[in-house]
């Protein structure tokens, strides 16, 4: 009967390190969260830094875009000014 009382106690024991170790931190945390607790400075930092990088290639694509129209524009101009009679005739 004592070695029973033993193994009982020993899973008690067992039982009770396991919900401190492991259980109420996770618990704990899971509270913070829910509160909204206060979240590191860090990925607030990079978010912004993200969200400036993002501005910036905008901006980079609203120039390009700008130059695109330009390029064709002028092609375009080129074309119209070029002297036919220069070509030749070509060859067949």
């Amino acid at each position: 009967m004592d070695g029973e009382k033993l193994l009982i106690a020993g899973m008690i024991l067992a039982v009770m390190t396991l919900l401190g170790k492991v259980i109420i931190p996770i618990a704990q945390a899971y509270a913070r969260r829910l509160d909204g607790g206060a979240r590191p400075a860090q990925p607030v930092a990079e978010v912004a830094e993200l969200e400036a990088r993002v501005r910036e290639l905008e901006a980079r694509e609203s120039r390009l875009a700008e130059l695109e129209e330009r390029m064709d524009f002028s092609e375009r101009m080129l074309a119209q000014q070029r002297d036919p009679s220069r070509l030749g005739a070509g060859e067949r």
